[in-house]
Parts: structure tokens; C-alpha cells; sequence
């Protein structure tokens, strides 16, 4: 049915996307390791700090806050709910300030 497909199609964009992201990660002498969970995202990434007992969430922003659905707000509230339920810091890492 179509749900699988789009399903489907959604997986393989995602671990692509992942893939470039890891490639430039150890690009810069960064050790990476990509999963891929579903469910909701806020709690999928509470589960990980958790479960890998990570101490510092680095938290991606989109480039441009107009065509994302995510805008600066919404990425600050959200960085601001996995702090809380988490007990982590998280910081938010914006596009223009990364120098590859």
C-alpha cells in the first residue's frame, strides 16, 4: 500500500541524509555511530540520552527558519523539553556557525 511505500522512502531519505552527516562527522575526527528509531522524537531521543548515558545533546537547526517546519521558536522549545525531561544539556548548533 502507499503507507509502506512512503514509509519506506522516508527510511531511505533519512539513513541517506544520516550517511552525508556521518561522512563529514568523521571527516572532521569525529567518531559516529547512526541509528535510526521510530516513534516520537522527542521521547526516541530521551530514550538514547538514557540508554548511551550521554552527557551533552547537540541539537542540528535547519538553514532558514521559512521553508522548515521547524522555526528558530519551535527549535528552542524543543532543544529547551529534551533539557528538561532529559537532565542533559542541549545545545543547538546552527548552520552558519559551522566552518568546514
Amino acid at each position: 500500500p502507499l503507507q509502506t511505500a512512503v514509509r519506506e522512502e522516508l527510511i531511505w531519505m533519512g539513513k541517506a541524509l544520516l550517511r552525508t552527516a556521518q561522512q563529514r562527522a568523521r571527516m572532521a575526527g569525529l567518531d559516529v555511530k547512526m541509528e535510526i528509531r521510530e516513534g516520537r522524537v522527542q521521547d526516541e531521543i530521551c530514550n538514547y540520552i538514557a540508554e548511551t548515558q550521554a552527557s551533552l545533546l547537540l541539537l542540528g537547526a535547519p538553514r532558514g527558519s521559512t521553508a522548515n517546519v521547524f522555526g528558530d521558536d519551535l527549535v528552542e522549545r524543543f532543544a529547551h523539553n529534551i533539557q528538561q525531561s532529559s537532565g542533559i544539556p542541549v545545545e543547538i548548533v546552527r548552520p552558519e556557525t559551522i566552518h568546514v
